[in-house]
């Protein structure tokens, strides 16, 4: 499993953010449409071991799955 941590949300500037995002980060109640959104972006991974995990999961920091993919 392969787990991507995110911290609180803030707001960003969509010209200034290379993916355009309007905001990263987590929030109580989101979506999990909004934290593939907000979790999205340039990770370093070691890219055989990313690409052998069975799932995926976006987490807050109090470790909260907010989406999941298999």
């Amino acid at each position: 499993m392969l787990q991507i941590q995110m911290g609180p949300e803030r707001q960003l500037d969509p010209d200034d953010d290379r993916l355009g995002r309007s905001f990263m980060g987590s929030r109580p109640g989101m979506s999990e449409q909004d934290a593939w959104t907000a979790g999205r972006g340039v990770w370093k991974f070691n890219a055989d071991r990313a690409l052998a995990e069975e799932e995926v999961q976006i987490i807050d920091t109090e470790g909260t799955v907010l989406a999941l993919a298999k």
